[in-house]
């Protein structure tokens, strides 16, 4: 096999793999994960700008660090924006399909309005729509990541590109699209099941 093959092997399990977790553990991992965008995300800011300073390697580790925890601590801070973002990106997701028969401006205020829609509903329900919401994103890249594995090199961009363009789902297309919201539906009843009490 060769070195580009393996790559693609291995994100397409990965794809699956952290899909899985998403889409069953999502809701009791999301506030950890908010966390550790943010650290990563401060971290690699920190150490960026640091870097450009041109301050030595250990000084550039511990600004990376530092910034890394003020970071995390701000997105825990925002967390209800993250609750917003996520509820608006989870059914505007949800709502793609739904709108394959529209084009241009009408199929974008269709998402736009179903996203705003989400995000608001993910304030007042937060953890329902916590659960819905990394369900289907942890059931999207389930199914993305198969059918990379299944259909070869660019397959899973080939498919959302006809989800994109055209008028109706092929057979296939519409199997993964009934998987996706299969998968999703197992996954937001798994975590509500599983819901702590309080957030």
């Amino acid at each position: 096999m060769e070195s580009p093959e393996v790559a693609r092997t291995l994100i397409a399990v990965g794809s699956i793999a952290v899909g899985l977790v998403l889409c069953f553990f999502g809701q009791r991992l999301f506030a950890a994960v908010v966390a550790l965008s943010g650290f990563l995300l401060g971290a690699l800011l920190g150490g960026t700008v640091a870097a450009l300073l041109e301050l030595s390697e250990a000084v550039v580790l511990a600004v990376a660090v530092v910034a890394g925890i003020l970071f995390a601590a701000l997105f825990r801070g925002v967390l209800l924006l993250a609750v917003f973002t996520t509820g608006a990106l989870g059914l505007g997701l949800l709502c793609a399909p739904l709108a394959l028969g529209l084009h241009g401006i009408e199929r974008a205020l269709l998402t736009g309005a179903v996203a705003l829609a989400g995000g608001l509903l993910a304030l007042k329900l937060r953890r329902p729509v916590i659960a819905l919401s990394t369900a289907v994103a942890g059931a999207a890249a389930v199914i993305g990541g198969a059918v990379e594995l299944l259909g070869g090199p660019g397959a899973a961009r080939a498919m959302l590109d006809r989800a994109a363009t055209a008028p109706a789902p092929s057979a296939p297309d519409l199997v993964a699209l009934l998987l996706w919201l299969a998968i999703a539906a197992a996954g937001t009843a798994a975590q509500m099941r599983t819901a702590p009490k309080k957030d």
